[in-house]
């Protein structure tokens, strides 16, 4: 086979195809080219022009400034006592229900009681102080042995202590001094009184005596019962003042027994508070774990306990407590995800889609974001809505409010152009 050039073979390619597709008209290509422009000029242009907003979603429970409050079981037992049912008013603190445990209720009270009583006694006191027993407590007991036994130790100190016998001595006569010059301070009074009246009669006397109407004899028994008034009285004043250096020399001498009392005694003292700090802590935590106590005045709605010995898991929800006070404006309760804090700002609008009440048909609650959480909570920020008072959707229905509905919070960010997107994708595969 003869070779061939290939610069020809190309031309001759070239030359077929022109055949085939003919030459296009040169006014189709200007015309084209202009339109081609004229279209992406005017799509960037409604691009530019057009204008959404984003809108971050988050689910919201719509309550009160002051929310209803959920009792939960501390502990999975049975319900050995439930004190309320539903409507029932109860007030901060009051006894709702009471679960199955080997404790006895009314000797925990009476220890609780105990406990609180011993704080206003000083330790000079508790010699006298008997102990409650005995007591049925339960997982409580060996707290109680332990606190039992240093209190008895304390006592048996107290009343071995011939220091502390000689105070208590002296602070009895103390007492009884103070309350001796209590009464001379009113006999002193009273006297006070006779000596002024002794004074102005043995005046009148004198004045008599002088002018011949009295005789020497009468003048004198009248100045004689003025100064013997004169001198009791100095002489109660003078008891008072022995009586107060006496109290006085017995303080200084308790003083001194303080000095030379024992170490042992404080040592006693601290044991016993330790113990005492420790046997509230575990009386406490029984309440908590075996009670249920409303932590708030309010009504009673029961929801997962009807009757006694009914069987409740422990952190499960056994009523709930209405709040009696003003509940306050009615706000939606968000928590907003992580990946559209960013976006979202005090302020911002809010469409609120109810469940139960289908938004095509019932419309949206409409709010504003009052409050953003500045600590993440579970994944997320928890944000605040205010919402309308009555509760007037956008198709104007008025949605009557039950605490704690849930919905769909749509909140709409700041609007953004399709451009401005578009060129944030394209920015952003650049970067990446």
């Amino acid at each position: 086979m003869p070779d061939e050039n290939p610069d020809h073979l190309r031309l001759s390619e070239h030359e077929d195809m022109q055949a085939i597709i003919g030459k296009p008209p040169g006014w189709m290509l200007r015309w084209g080219t202009t339109a081609l422009a004229a279209g992406v000029l005017l799509m960037l242009a409604i691009s530019w022009f057009v204008r959404y907003p984003d809108v971050v979603e988050a689910q919201a429970v719509l309550t009160t400034q002051h929310p209803p409050i959920r009792v939960v079981a501390g502990q999975s037992a049975r319900i050995s006592q439930l004190l309320v049912q539903n409507g029932s008013l109860v007030n901060q603190g009051g006894l709702l229900a009471v679960f199955d445990n080997p404790a006895h209720l009314p000797d925990i009270q009476a220890l609780s009681d105990f406990l609180k009583n011993l704080d206003s006694q000083p330790p000079s006191a508790l010699t006298s102080v008997l102990l409650p027993e005995p007591l049925q407590l339960g997982s409580l007991q060996a707290g109680y042995a332990r606190f039992s036994q240093k209190f008895k130790d304390l006592q048996f100190f107290l009343r071995q202590d011939v220091n502390f016998q000689k105070m208590s001595n002296l602070r009895s006569q103390i007492a009884a001094t103070v309350s001796l010059n209590h009464s001379l301070s009113r006999q002193e009074a009273l006297l006070d009184e006779e000596v002024a009246l002794a004074r102005e009669n043995f005046r009148q006397d004198s004045l008599l005596f002088e002018s011949g109407a009295l005789n020497r004899l009468e003048k004198e028994q009248s100045q004689t019962a003025w100064l013997r008034l004169r001198r009791e009285l100095q002489s109660l004043r003078t008891g008072a003042v022995q009586n107060e250096l006496r109290i006085r020399q017995m303080e200084a001498q308790i003083l001194d027994l303080r000095q030379l009392q024992s170490n042992g005694h404080n040592d006693r003292v601290l044991d016993l508070r330790s113990e005492l700090q420790q046997l509230r802590g575990e009386i406490e935590t029984w309440k908590n774990t075996w009670l249920l106590v409303a932590p708030i005045a309010g009504e009673v709605a029961l929801t997962n306990a009807w009757s006694e010995q009914q069987f409740v898991e422990k952190g499960a929800e056994v009523l709930t407590i209405v709040p009696r006070q003003e509940a306050g404006p009615v706000i939606a309760r968000a928590l907003l995800p992580g990946a559209g804090a960013g976006k979202v700002s005090a302020g911002l609008p809010v469409n609120i889609r109810l469940e139960g009440y289908p938004y095509r048909e019932s419309g949206v609650l409409t709010g504003k974001v009052s409050r953003i959480g500045p600590v993440p909570v579970g994944g997320g920020y928890e944000i605040e809505i205010a919402l309308p008072g009555s509760l007037l959707t956008s198709y104007g229905q008025t949605i009557p409010f039950r605490q704690e509905m849930k919905g769909t919070a749509r909140i709409v960010t700041k609007k953004r152009s399709l451009l401005e997107r578009l060129f944030e994708r394209v920015w952003g595969w650049g970067a990446g």
